[in-house]
This record gives C-alpha cells, structure tokens and sequence, in this order.
C-alpha cells in the first residue's frame, strides 16, 4: 500500500489513501479492565487457572455444571466485529457482547439436554440456529425474527446417538441448509416453508461427524466419516467427500483410514472465494490410547487431493476458517494423554510452514471441551471454546489476539499544508499492577502534539491516546513526514511499545477499500 501511495504520489502530487479500517472486535473501545476482573473472579471460583498466553485476550463469558454442545460453528462475528456464540447443555444458549458487557439467552428450555449446536448470520444481522434435542431425538431450528424466536423441527427420531449434524449454513437468501449423520447421510434444506431431506449416503454404515459449506451457486458440500457400525468396536473410519453440481451428487475418499486402520474424522470444510474446498482433520490410532494421531490439511484442486500435515498430535474438537488470500487458520484441542489434560491450540499457515501455538496449556484434571474459530475483518483469529475442570464447572471462554501495549502500530493521515491532521491510538496496561506510561516521539519534524503520559491505568485497562500533526504551510504537495510514538511503562522500563504516523501533504480522493 505504501508503495501505491508513493507512486501516485510521484505521478500526480497527490494523495489516494484508503480510509482507515476500524479494528475487529471494536478493541478501541473495549474495557480490558473488566475482563481482567472477570478473570479474577473465575480463578477464585476454581482455584486454579489454567495457564494461558499472554499473547492472547481470553474472556470470560459464562459458567456452570451443565454447559456444552459446543460445534465448530458456535461463533460468529457481527457487521460490527463482536461476538456471538450458541451453546448448549441443559438448555440452548445465547452470548452476545454488545461493545459493552456480554449477554446470554436462553432460547430453547425445552430440552434439558442440548447438543451440536451451531450458529449463523443474516445479512440483517438476525441469528440462526441449528441444534440437537437429544431428549427428545429431534434436529431443530430457532431463528430470530423481528417478532421473536421462531422454532422448527428438521427432523424427530434422528438417531444421532453415532453422530452428530453439522454447521448451519445460511445460503445468500438467508435460507438455511443442515446436514446430519446417523444411519445415513442426510441433507435438509428449507424449501418454501417445508424442510426437504435428503439421503446422500444410505448403504447401511454409520456416517458421522459431518461438515457442511456452500459454494458461490449454493451447492452443498459435506465431509464426514464413515465407519460399519456404532460403539465400541468399530475403530476404523474413511474421510469422505459429497457434493453436488448440476449432475447430481458425488461422493469421494480422502481418506481410506478403513484400510490403514485407522480413524479419520472430525473434519471442518470450508469453501473460499474461488470455490475451491479445504478440510482440516484427524487422523488416529484409537487402540493407541490417542498416543499416535495426527491433525491433517487438504485443498481439492483440478488433480485431486493435496494433503499435508498440521502438527503430529491426536487432536479433536477442530475448527476451520480461510481468510482473504485463502490461508487456513484452524483451532484444535489435543490430549497430553489419557489423565485427563487437554490443550486448546491455533495453527495458521505461512509462506514457509505450519505454526501451532498453544493458547491454553491445562494442567492434569482440565479439559478444553470444544473450540470454534471466526475471522475478524483484519484476519485475526478469534475463537470460543470450553474449558472444564474435572467433576467441576464449565467455564464459556472467549480469546482473541492481544492488541499490544500500543496499537495500531502503524498509520497514515494526509491534509493539505497548514491543516492538522489527528489520530487517535490506544494503549493498553499489559503489566498486571497498576501503571502509568511515558510518552516520548522521535523522527519527527512537522509539529506534533500529545500528552507526556498516559494513566494510570488498572492491568488489562486501555485508553486514548490522542495525537495531532500540523501540516505546515510552506511544504511541497508530496511532501512527508513520520513520527514514531513510544510508550514505556513507569513500573517496568522493559515494558515498551511504539506506533509509527506518517502524515503526507496533499489533496484527499477515497478509494474503495481492498481486502487484505
């Protein structure tokens, strides 16, 4: 982008610049603070946290004995980049944070025991929900309208005690589509007004696990695994592919862990912008105690499969987002072994390799129970996930990437000579006592006004950092100037961060914002 605006710049003398692009998650304007007092409060409820990244935000939304039924798509980002989770347990569960505070509903009190619960939005921003009674053995459907909660009944005597549905999906008319395994594969889809089920795979073996996207015509496509029976016994499985175009359905084998003995499954599909497929599974030994398994990578392309490695370990609960420029980012849990640990980790692909890095390392007796994964506008991970201390409560967590001490690190103003032109950062106390933070500037010569200090600021609290640079009157269309902020904690001179405005003399056009 810099080298656009210097082009543009030499050419024409003057100045395109995007506008500024708002932070996901409103972390601007987000109170820090009170999630550092939530975590107080949840590790005196358990006396023992488990310990976490420091790189990472994690909140704390909701706790009790009964929580659960989470899916890889529980979460999902509003217009306005805020959260909003569904879950179940002893009812069906609504989280929402609303810029300010965290909210939950209950939507559905019927079942006291509700599963596979997954969520979509609107292009109104009204919510959707796809979930399990298993009480009653029905697949449901509760949606928002402007008069309420709605509920409908997909399916009764579902039978998923082997299986479980999958994500909602929501086609570009905001109808809703639902795949679900058991005694075959189906695929329910809402057709004016009338739920139509298909069976896609019906061959007496037990389809599970399955994942469902839509490509850009609104065909389906669903992995899933497949295995001949239900229960103890039946170790070995095949990662499967179905989906369909205008010829009808077709199915494929990524996997034939049938013949490796082995178990493949726990898939999450997602389909990019160029209508290309990409999963994210397990592969694993059972008989092994969930000591030898592996979490699995794989892109259709015009020649089939490619299939790569994530990271070497048994891992479950897996959840698959592709951003902009079609790179994964997957959440996953895996098992220290059979003692009861579990770990909830991120693996994201660079140019070069995968990188896992643990954003919960439990301790024996804690188990991350599910995760799912959203992208922020920026392409931050932000994911959901419970974690549980063994015969104790549940804990609804949330955690995305830290911000930093300072942030943005990085931005560009322009105005024409004489005009002065603001910017607004924010910094937030990373230390965990109270604090105050030295303002200091450098590399600059247009002139610049800001405070000295920031603070004092409670740990995990954030504030304004307010900045203003006049353009002076005598200097040239096209001419530039950066000053780079830094800030320093009084309380630990170690603890630094700095942001860095580049201000530019010239006339102001609007382009359309580009996708990262």
């Amino acid at each position: 982008m810099k080298r656009l605006l210097l082009a543009l710049m030499i050419a024409a003398m003057f100045i395109f610049l995007q506008p500024e692009k708002h932070p996901a998650l409103g972390k601007a304007t987000r109170n820090h603070h009170r999630f550092y007092e939530r975590s107080k409060h949840l590790a005196t409820l358990t006396e023992e946290l488990s310990a976490e990244n420091d790189s990472w935000v994690i909140e704390y939304v909701d706790s009790s004995t009964e929580l659960g039924g989470m899916s890889e798509r529980s979460l999902q980002l509003d217009a306005q980049g805020h959260p909003r989770i569904a879950f179940g347990g002893d009812s069906l569960y609504y989280a929402w944070y609303d810029g300010v505070n965290w909210n939950i509903e209950a939507v559905d009190n019927v079942s006291p025991d509700v599963r596979y619960v997954s969520l979509a939005l609107d292009t109104a921003g009204f919510v959707h929900i796809g979930y399990y009674d298993r009480a009653n053995d029905a697949i449901k459907y509760a949606f928002q309208t402007e008069n309420g909660w709605q509920y409908q009944v997909i399916a009764s005597d579902a039978g998923l005690d082997c299986s479980s549905i999958s994500a909602l999906v929501l086609d570009e008319g905001g109808n809703p589509h639902i795949s679900y395994g058991g005694n075959s594969l189906n695929y329910a889809h809402l057709v004016s007004n009338t739920w139509q089920i298909i069976k896609i795979v019906d061959d007496g073996n037990i389809a599970f696990d399955p994942s469902m996207a839509l490509d850009s015509q609104g065909f389906p496509h669903i992995s899933y695994s497949l295995k001949e029976g239900c229960g103890f016994g039946y170790f070995y499985s095949d990662l499967q592919y179905a989906f369909t175009n205008s010829a009808g359905w077709q199915i494929e084998t990524i996997y034939d862990g049938t013949s490796e003995h082995l178990w493949a499954g726990g898939s999450s599909i997602v389909i990019d912008w160029n209508n290309q497929s990409h999963i994210s599974y397990t592969v694993a030994d059972f008989l092994s105690t969930y000591t030898i398994g592996s979490l699995q990578y794989a892109i259709r392309s015009d020649t089939g499969w490619q299939i790569e490695t994530v990271s070497d370990v048994y891992a479950r609960s897996i959840s698959l987002a592709i951003d902009g420029n079609s790179s994964p980012h997957i959440s996953y849990i895996t098992d220290h072994d059979k003692s009861y640990g579990a770990d909830l980790i991120y693996a994201s692909l660079d140019e070069t390799a995968w990188h896992n890095e643990t954003i919960v390392a439990n301790e024996q007796n804690w188990l991350v129970l599910g995760s799912s994964i959203a992208l922020g506008e920026d392409g931050d991970p932000h994911i959901s996930y419970l974690n549980h201390k063994y015969a104790e409560n549940i804990y609804l967590m949330y955690t995305y990437p830290s911000p930093g001490l300072i942030w943005p690190i990085e931005r560009l103003g322009v105005g024409l000579p004489g005009s002065t032109i603001p910017y607004t950062l924010q910094v937030l106390n990373t230390t965990q006592l109270t604090d105050t933070f030295d303002v200091s500037v450098s590399g600059y010569d247009w002139p610049t006004i800001l405070p000295s200090t920031v603070g004092p600021l409670a740990p995990a609290e954030s504030a304004a950092l307010d900045v203003e640079v006049t353009i002076p009157a005598t200097v040239d269309l096209g001419s530039r100037d950066t000053v780079t902020i830094t800030v320093t904690s009084q309380g630990d001179s170690s603890i630094t961060g700095s942001a860095a405005l580049t201000t530019f003399a010239g006339h102001v056009y609007f382009l359309p914002q580009i996708a990262k």
